[in-house]
């Protein structure tokens, strides 16, 4: 149990660390945008991290079905995030460009970090 919180929490921490940079490289430099991301990031990387976790489980025999529900998953998170950002983000960059960039990005580099 303690090993999948702990990794819950690196999946966060790589998640924020790797959003924010690519943030900050769009040009988003308000605190309260900045702030922004980190909040609504810590709401669907924990959410999402906790049903693949479960799914996992259930599915062990299966991991195809897992990772069909996480691209499903993954979308959904895009559209939570543009939502948010929309409503949230003081920045011009459009808010659904961001999500997709950002979710996009954070998942592929997270998949290199996870394979090495």
């Amino acid at each position: 149990m303690i090993k999948l919180v702990l990794q819950m929490f690196i999946n966060l921490v790589l998640t924020i660390f790797i959003e924010l940079g690519i943030s900050l490289l769009l040009g988003i430099r308000k605190r309260n945008d900045i702030n922004n991301i980190i909040y609504i990031n810590c709401i669907t990387n924990i959410v999402l991290n906790y049903i693949i976790n479960i799914l996992s489980i259930i599915f062990y025999k299966n991991i195809f079905i897992v990772y069909v529900i996480l691209g499903i998953l993954e979308i959904l998170v895009i559209f939570i995030e543009y939502i948010y950002y929309k409503n949230n983000l003081k920045s011009k960059i459009n808010p659904l460009l961001l999500s997709i960039i950002l979710n996009t990005l954070s998942f592929t580099i997270g998949l290199f970090i996870i394979k090495k």
